[in-house]
């Protein structure tokens, strides 16, 4: 087996994949500058942006900030609407429970 790629397919192939690799890494780097610049971005989302940069920068692919903020944001949406409903579920409870004066029947 020869280490020479004689045909040249394995520079296309890499070619193929880099471009898009190159792009996302350019948009992630433009998402983290915007999110860290933004001064109403929270703590969270700029530590999210950066810690995906970096972790686009070593592991293939792109994104990762911009995912890891839009995970953060649909949890902390999620346990809202959860301690929503538990209030909701606590005064349906209180209001179901028998009122013990009215009960006693003599």
């Amino acid at each position: 087996m020869n280490a020479v790629d004689r045909d040249g397919k394995a520079a296309v192939a890499a070619v193929a994949w880099a471009i898009p690799e190159i792009t996302g890494n350019v948009y992630d780097v433009y998402d983290t500058a915007s999110t860290v610049l933004d001064p109403t971005a929270s703590h969270r989302d700029k530590v999210l942006s950066i810690g995906g940069l970096a972790a686009g920068v070593v592991l293939p692919g792109a994104g990762y900030g911009k995912g890891a903020k839009v995970v953060a944001t649909k949890v902390d949406d999620a346990i809202a609407e959860q301690r929503v409903l538990a209030r909701r579920a606590a005064t349906l409870g209180a209001e179901m429970q028998p009122n013990r004066r009215e009960d006693v029947s003599f």
